[in-house]
């Protein structure tokens, strides 16, 4: 079964977002009202802040380039260490 968990940004409540989402099949679970620690893009952010203060440093590249190749250089693997450390269970 499909359950996307989205925290509680007013966008991520629209009847039309809830609605596209049910239409999937997939069930809607809410965080709680303040749990970062429950939340891997939060952890993606601090690994994504890290690279761009990094390639800052430099000074030759423009901001849509830095940003470009911080999302880059984030390891594919560290998105299933950052569900894990939320609690969720990963295939």
């Amino acid at each position: 079964r499909k359950v996307v968990i989205m925290d509680n940004l007013n966008i991520h409540k629209s009847r039309e977002v809830e609605e596209l989402i049910r239409g999937t099949g997939a069930r809607i679970l809410y965080l709680p009202v303040y749990a970062p620690e429950l939340n891997p893009i939060e952890m993606m952010w601090s690994v994504l802040k890290h690279f761009i203060r990094q390639l800052c440093r430099i000074g030759k590249y423009s901001m849509e380039q830095i940003v470009k190749t911080s999302l880059l250089l984030i390891n594919p693997s560290s998105f299933r260490s950052w569900f894990a450390k939320c609690c969720y269970c990963t295939p």
